[in-house]
């Protein structure tokens, strides 16, 4: 077998030469006409795997690179792309144990340290991710893909000032380089600079014109600015983001024409509020696009509130089997697709119903009261989110709140952060734990005066059932809450609040309280937002 390896090793570097030359169809065909010969090569096997791998076939790239590894288990290349293919499908721990045995086998090898950093960082081990990415530099000063890993981290870890440097820092190593300069706009866009932003986002465009990165980062500054015609057009541009792989269908995708009666399924594609927050646009595909059957697939915990929009003829979880349909659409485009503007947002409300015997259940359960506001709280959104350290507060946060008299504060908060009820040092009840499914929140909420949440799902269902809701946001808040607007054209019964200074919920908390007070002392208290 090695006598045969040293005789094909020259076909293989002639198929890495080709490879490094672009040619990639060629190297390719010499990779199996290796393979043919020797069925258990490493550089041979590796390489295939490399190329599915740049192509967005993640899943055979691992199984090519983990064959490789278990033919030559102590070559950091291999161990180092098998890590970019386990990141590339969101497998964090594969990912992260892969950057490690790289970093083991290598240890002063700066590209081994710069993907474990970026391993890390993606599995929120954000402080050794600082650490790696310095010590990458210690050992190779000035390496600019180990600055554009520190400013990474450091950009994850609200240090945005220190990683606009870094930034700079790695472009002055690297002039033109696309990845970071795009990034460089981004943390100019976190920190609410959007003019600096901009600039460097269309500068990334030129550079890397087919890349969606910088495109999406600048439709998030268009659509906060308003600027809907141009946002929605370049929000598109998310699913030709590096590491993203779109959903695989054989069925067209919608073009926002009229159905002439066809069948059309709108599909989830990111979180729980954006499927609240989109749905909405069902009963427009039947009233101005002439469609037929119209199917949403969508998480399963919102599977049966879902199947209350009108329009909606069947809605099933992702995952499960797809009836027939004729052309689909992702949620989160349909407002491209109508060509929304500001003034054209479809902003009827309500548009998700309830279960008006659970509802009476609820208000039985938990003994709801006229004589006091009874107000449910959400003060963490999904830990998962990327901005959730942002966005989420703390159940300590909202102690004011329990301080105004006549209230009454019900927890809807769902998942880890109830712990924090354990904790609490003003009175509240729990109903979260209660909750079975967004259906069971929706009816909750229909028997509750006010919802005050941070950005997260439960603000969402409860700005779609009509009810009186204040939001609560960070700093830069998402694109969908606009600039400097307390109100929102998505929710008629919305009210925002937003942080004046980075990270101050104190401030926020305390606007909450004064506009909450004259509500409470009314003596003919009605229902905020209740018609």
């Amino acid at each position: 077998m090695a006598r045969i390896r040293d005789q094909l090793q020259p076909e293989i570097e002639r198929a890495i030469r080709l490879h490094q030359a672009g040619r990639i169809a060629d190297a390719e065909q010499i990779y199996r006409q290796v393979l043919a010969r020797d069925a258990s090569n490493p550089d041979a096997l590796h390489l295939l795997g490399l190329i599915a791998h740049h192509a967005g076939q993640p899943k055979p790239a691992i199984q090519l690179m983990s064959a490789a590894i278990r033919e030559a288990p102590k070559v950091p290349l291999y161990h180092l792309n098998l890590a970019k293919a386990y990141r590339a499908i969101g497998a964090e721990d594969e990912a992260l144990a892969s950057a490690r045995r790289a970093a083991e086998l290598a240890p002063t090898w700066p590209e081994a340290l710069v993907e474990l950093s970026a391993c890390l960082r993606t599995a929120g081990k954000l402080d050794e991710a600082e650490r790696t990415a310095r010590e990458a530099l210690r050992r190779h000063p000035n390496h600019p893909e180990a600055l554009s890993a520190l400013a990474n981290a450091l950009a994850d870890l609200d240090r945005t000032d220190e990683a606009i440097a870094s930034y700079q820092a790695a472009l002055r190593a690297r002039p033109g380089w696309g990845e970071a300069i795009c990034n460089l706009g981004e943390a100019y866009r976190k920190l609410g600079r959007f003019d600096e932003a901009e600039k460097y986002l269309r500068q990334a465009i030129r550079l890397t014109p087919e890349i969606g990165n910088p495109r999406l980062n600048l439709a998030m500054i268009l659509l906060a600015r308003e600027d809907f015609e141009r946002g929605w057009a370049e929000y598109e541009w998310r699913w030709r983001q590096i590491g993203v792989n779109p959903p695989a269908f054989g069925e067209p995708e919608w073009d926002g024409g009229d159905l002439g009666g066809r069948s059309i399924l709108l599909f989830a594609e990111q979180g729980l509020g954006d499927t609240i927050q989109f749905v909405r646009y069902a009963s427009l595909l039947r009233e101005s696009r002439g469609a037929g059957r119209i199917i949403v697939e969508c998480d399963r915990p919102l599977v049966s509130l879902i199947q209350t929009v009108h329009g909606v003829d069947e809605v099933i979880a992702e995952g499960d089997p797809r009836p027939a349909f004729d052309v689909r659409c992702a949620l989160a485009s349909t407002p491209y697709r109508f060509k929304t503007t500001i003034a054209s947002i479809p902003n009827r409300v309500p548009y998700v119903g309830f279960d008006r015997d659970r509802a009476a259940r609820w208000r039985e359960e938990l003994k709801l009261s006229d004589d006091v506001l009874n107000i449910g709280v959400v003060w963490a959104g999904s830990a998962v989110h990327k901005n959730d350290r942002n966005r989420s507060c703390r159940l300590a946060d909202f102690a004011p709140l329990g301080g105004v008299a006549n209230v009454r504060l019900i927890s809807l908060q769902v998942g880890p952060s109830s712990q924090q009820l354990g904790d609490a040092t003003f009175p509240i009840d729990d109903a979260g734990s209660r909750i079975t499914d967004f259906s069971d929140t929706a009816a909750l909420m229909s028997r509750l005066d006010l919802i005050v949440s941070v950005d997260s799902s439960p603000a969402h269902l409860a700005g779609a059932l009509a009810r009186a809701v204040w939001t609560i946001h960070p700093y830069i808040a998402d694109f969908r809450w606009l600039l400097d607007r307390d109100d929102s054209p998505w929710y008629p019964t919305m009210r925002l609040f937003r942080q004046r200074r980075k990270g101050d919920w104190k401030a926020v908390m305390e606007a909450v309280t004064r506009e909450l007070r004259p509500l409470a002392e009314s003596a003919d208290r009605r229902r905020p937002g209740e018609t």
